[in-house]
C-alpha cells in the first residue's frame, strides 16, 4: 500500500515522497470510501433499512462508491444529485444507474438544505425505510472508519518527521485520519481543499466532536484551493 515514488525536486531536497495506493484495494470499494461507507453499510443491513441515500454532484465519487458497495451488499440506493434532470447523465451516474441508484435531482438552492433537518424530515416520509449518510460519507460512522486508515498510515511510515497530505472534500477523511496518526508524535496532517469557502476548520472540528475524537496534529491550507477535485493550475 506504501509506495515510494522519486522526484526529482524531493530528492535534490532530501525529502522522501510516499503515495498510500487506496487504489488497490480488494473488493468493490476502494479509496478512501472503504473507510468511509463500509460501517455505514454495516449499520443500515443491521437497522434493517432497505435502501441507502446519500447526497452528491453529478460526478460524485462518493454516490458511485455508494451505488456498487449497495448492489453488493443487495441494498437499494438513492442517490440525491446537485444536477438538472433534463441534462445527460454523467459517466458517474450512468455507472449508479447501472447498478440499480435511483435518482432525485436538486437545483443548488434545494442542494444547500441538505444539512436541514425539516427537509431530511420530508425527505424520509417520502422515502421510508431508508438509512441517510451525509455528503461524502462524513458522518461519525464514516470518520471512526478513518481512524483505521490513519493507524494503518501509521504503522507503515518510517519514524522520521513527515507530513500527510491529502485533499478534501468534507473534511471526514482528514479528521479520521488525523486521529488515527495521533500517536505518532512527528507527523504532521495537512489537508488540502478542493473548493474555496473557509468553513473546513470548523467542519474537519465537528466530525472530531461528532465521532468523540480528539486530534491536535493537523492544519487546513487555505490558500492552495483549485476550483474542484481532478483541476489544477498550470
Amino acid at each position: 500500500m506504501l509506495q515510494q515514488i522519486f522526484d526529482e525536486r524531493f530528492a535534490r531536497a532530501g525529502v522522501p515522497l510516499y503515495l498510500w495506493r487506496l487504489d488497490q484495494l480488494p473488493g468493490v470499494l476502494a479509496g478512501n470510501k472503504y473507510y468511509k461507507l463500509s460501517s455505514n453499510l454495516d449499520h443500515a443491513v443491521a437497522a434493517g433499512r432497505l435502501r441507502v441515500a446519500s447526497f452528491g454532484g453529478a460526478w460524485s465519487n462518493h454516490l458511485h462508491a455508494l451505488a456498487r458497495a449497495g448492489q453488493a451488499r443487495g441494498l437499494k440506493t438513492l442517490g440525491l444529485v446537485r444536477a438538472d434532470a433534463s441534462t445527460a447523465l454523467t459517466p458517474m451516474l450512468e455507472d449508479a444507474r447501472r447498478w440499480g441508484m435511483e435518482f432525485i435531482f436538486l437545483s443548488r438552492s434545494d442542494y444547500r438544505r441538505r444539512h436541514d433537518p425539516g427537509f431530511l424530515d420530508s425527505l424520509s416520509g417520502d422515502w421510508p425505510d431508508t438509512f441517510w449518510v451525509p455528503e461524502g460519507g462524513s458522518n461519525a460512522l464514516g470518520v471512526t472508519g478513518c481512524v483505521s486508515l490513519g493507524r494503518e498510515i501509521a504503522r507503515a511510515l518510517p519514524d522520521r518527521d513527515l507530513i500527510v497530505a491529502l485533499a478534501c472534500g468534507t473534511g471526514g477523511t482528514l479528521a479520521g485520519v488525523a486521529a488515527g496518526l495521533g500517536a505518532k508524535a512527528q507527523v504532521q496532517v495537512c489537508g488540502y481543499p478542493m473548493v474555496k469557502g473557509g468553513f473546513y476548520q470548523s467542519a474537519v472540528e465537528e466530525h472530531l466532536r461528532s465521532a468523540g475524537l480528539c486530534a491536535d496534529n493537523w492544519a487546513i491550507v487555505e490558500d492552495v484551493a483549485m476550483g474542484g477535485y481532478g483541476t489544477c493550475s498550470p
